[in-house]
């Protein structure tokens, strides 16, 4: 995943928790 995306995930953890662990 592209960094952008993973910053978006990670203000919506909500959205994809596994991509929110992922990003950690």
């Amino acid at each position: 995943l592209r960094p952008a995306v993973t910053n978006g995930m990670s203000q919506l953890p909500s959205i994809n928790p596994s991509a929110s662990s992922s990003g950690s």
